[in-house]
């Protein structure tokens, strides 16, 4: 996590909230709202940032629901549970105007800091609510996403109270949890998910009961776990496409009968513009255009995503795409988990070849996945190196962060090293 933002950019007071239960984030987040304070959103896994912060801002207040975490202790925060006043939320004309500071996923490098704007955030989500429809407004919205991710926040904790809905305040970790209270519930559930969690919910076998809809995003969903979570869930999927700087762009449903991927529609009054750097998108509500990271074939109000600006890798002269590469490697049969990537050059001369991680189905071998991949790549892209580990690092919301990614990387290299390297006698 990188704290690169100025501090004049944050007006007031600011909190951060540290809290490992739902519960603690809602008390903590409507306190601090009500105060009119702007609220950063820290996953607990860059507690360890918040000496720095601190240090950014010195007015910053800590709010958290955890004691003796050294990370925190000597910051002097607050326990949320020790807090008074907090009531209900304001009304829309007593919020803080910048309501948040969420931080970006760090898939493509260091998660950078985002200031959400209650204006952008009630627009986007009104967009929502008027193409989700009317099934929003009695539901009982449940989320295996954290509340401090920004699509978690968005549409765990903020769509339920523009609809008027109910949030159930507990993460769902587990299939079987998720299962337990479809099947307790007096109300339907809208479930806020990603493309992991659904993916465990498949390989289950699940059959999920009193479902209204899915709204799923974080990563892309491949169309065969696009029909079977339909089936799983009993509903079609609503995918969500968007980013931390400009929220949700656009959505699409993915049925249980799809053959190929359907297009994303752009929600109402938001535009696309192509430019001589990439698409631009716009939105009333946004201050001003954002440049996409995604390359965009677009047709009226509909659009197809072709890959990633910064996805195309270049070996020897030969092309291809990270996100081509990964699809391949996903559909292998001994494949349970993987990404490809490549790796930060070493020396200026260096040719970069893609490397990947893999997480094997049991009974597979590190040999299979490469034998299937040589039917299908060309060898100048075959991995280098295919590190098998236990388990993918994804963090709560299913993404991998580089640096995680290059951790591992690093020290498989430095194993190598170890082992070639002779014992002098």
């Amino acid at each position: 996590m990188t704290t690169d933002l100025d501090a004049t950019a944050v007006k007031g007071s600011p909190v951060a909230i540290c809290c490992k239960s739902p519960v603690a984030f809602d008390r903590a987040h409507r306190w601090a709202l009500k105060q009119r304070r702007t609220c950063f959103l820290i996953p607990e896994a860059d507690w360890g940032w918040m000496e720095q912060m601190r240090r950014d801002f010195p007015e910053l207040s800590i709010l958290t629901d955890t004691i003796g975490d050294v990370r925190l202790d000597m910051l002097d925060p607050v326990i949320v549970s020790k807090l008074k006043d907090v009531g209900k939320l304001p009304g829309f004309d007593d919020l803080p105007e910048q309501v948040a500071v969420v931080f970006t996923s760090g898939s493509t490098g260091a998660p950078r800091p985002f200031v959400k704007h209650t204006s952008a955030l009630y627009g986007e989500l009104h967009r929502v609510r008027k193409t989700l429809g009317e099934s929003l407004d009695g539901a009982l919205f449940v989320s295996t996403v954290p509340l401090e991710h920004t699509f978690g926040y968005s549409f765990a904790w903020w769509l339920p109270l523009v609809c008027g809905a109910q949030t159930r305040l507990e993460r769902v970790v587990t299939p079987n949890q998720l299962r337990i209270i479809g099947d307790a519930s007096m109300q339907q559930l809208w479930i806020i998910t990603t493309p992991t969690h659904m993916k465990h919910c498949v390989e289950l076998g699940l059959r999920l009961r009193n479902v209204a809809g899915v709204v799923c995003a974080t990563s892309r969903l491949d169309t065969m776990l696009a029909r079977q979570a339909a089936v799983c869930y009993g509903v079609p999927i609503t995918e969500c496409y968007g980013s931390t700087e400009t929220g949700s762009i656009a959505l699409r449903l993915r049925r249980a009968d799809e053959v190929v991927e359907p297009p994303w529609t752009l929600l109402a009054d938001t535009t696309l513009a192509e430019t001589g750097h990439g698409h631009e998108f716009s939105a009333p509500y946004l201050g001003q255009p954002v440049v996409l990271a995604d390359k965009l074939k677009v047709d009226g109000r509909s659009f197809q995503i072709l890959g990633r600006t910064d996805d195309i890798i270049k070996v020897c002269g030969k092309r291809h795409s990270l996100t081509g590469l990964n699809r391949q490697i996903a559909v292998i049969p001994a494949v349970a988990d993987s990404f490809y990537f490549l790796p930060d050059a070493t020396s200026p001369t260096e040719t970069q070849r893609p490397a990947a991680l893999v997480e094997l189905r049991a009974g597979a071998r590190r040999d299979d996945v490469l034998a299937a991949l040589r039917g299908t790549v060309d060898n100048l892209f075959l991995p280098r190196p295919l590190i098998v580990v236990d388990r993918l690092p994804r963090g709560d919301s299913g993404k991998l962060r580089r640096e995680d990614v290059m951790d591992i990387y690093r020290a498989h290299l430095r194993a190598q090293i170890s082992a070639t390297t002779p014992v002098d006698p």
